[in-house]
């Protein structure tokens, strides 16, 4: 029920869907279909995608985004280093983790026809569209070989201890994925609750409103207190803490500690 609602809804075969024990759990499990002897990802990025690669014997090179730029990836940026590198796999993530930073639909197809072009799969972590669904390239993954579009379903619907997510590709490659998958990944508690979660369109809603408004009031607070935080796509902010401050690390513990 859950493949079928969720193909209903993005349009696309239910072939071209695959269920996973989470996001996190999909990308190395696509890592590990693809075995690609060189993956490329900008960093920093989401620690799962290099430790994915180390698990399956894969080399992981980090192209470094900046702040200069508001950790913000563009489509020549991205050829340039298409060109220099030759990679198997390309990762991409948007929004952005950690910064937040949104790449447009358009050029994020700019870039999949670019690495299609170059022989480079494209495996794009879209873990936090849902709070920019304008933005989304999961339907397009379902009819290009080239892209594999993977989908968390626990945090917009804030229930990550359930563990599972998706991943839209063309149908061959979704068999071939599907492969490497352990049996029986998902418990029948996890499929029913985010069966009956994505069809609820109230909910949806209400989160996208609450998000924007919360991320923008908090964004202007943290501001005041001397911080710089980057535009965020998502339900979290990157920050950079002034240089009189004790180091990230620090800061944690005391809110922790302190603040709880």
């Amino acid at each position: 029920p859950l493949r079928h609602t969720l193909a209903a809804q993005l349009g696309v075969p239910q072939e071209s869907i695959v269920l996973g024990a989470g996001a996190s759990a999909l990308i190395t499990d696509i890592v590990r279909a693809l075995k690609p002897s060189l993956c490329v990802a900008f960093v920093p990025a989401f620690a799962e995608y290099r430790r994915a690669c180390a698990s399956c014997g894969v080399q992981f090179h980090g192209v470094p985004l900046t702040a200069e730029d508001h950790f913000r990836l563009d489509a020549i940026k991205c050829r340039a280093v298409l060109e220099a590198l030759h990679p198997q796999l390309l990762i991409l993530n948007n929004p952005h983790n950690p910064s937040g930073a949104l790449i447009s639909q358009a050029e994020l197809r700019a870039i999949v026809e670019d690495a299609a072009n170059a022989g480079t799969a494209v495996l794009l972590d879209e873990a936090f569209i849902d709070y920019a669904p304008e933005s989304q390239l999961t339907q397009h993954a379902a009819a290009s070989p080239a892209l594999i579009a993977v989908r968390s379903l626990t945090k917009f619907y804030g229930c990550p201890g359930l563990r599972i997510g998706y991943a839209v590709a063309h149908a061959s490659m979704a068999r071939h994925i599907e492969q490497v998958i352990p049996e029986w990944p998902i418990g029948t508690l996890a499929l029913d609750t985010l069966h009956a979660a994505v069809q609820d369109k109230e909910y949806a809603e209400a989160t996208l409103a609450e998000n924007a408004r919360d991320r923008t009031l908090l964004a202007s607070h943290l501001s005041r207190l001397g911080l710089q935080t980057f535009h965020s796509a998502a339900n979290f902010l990157f920050l950079k803490l002034p240089h009189d401050w004790p180091d990230s690390s620090q800061v944690r513990e005391q809110l922790l500690r302190q603040h709880r």
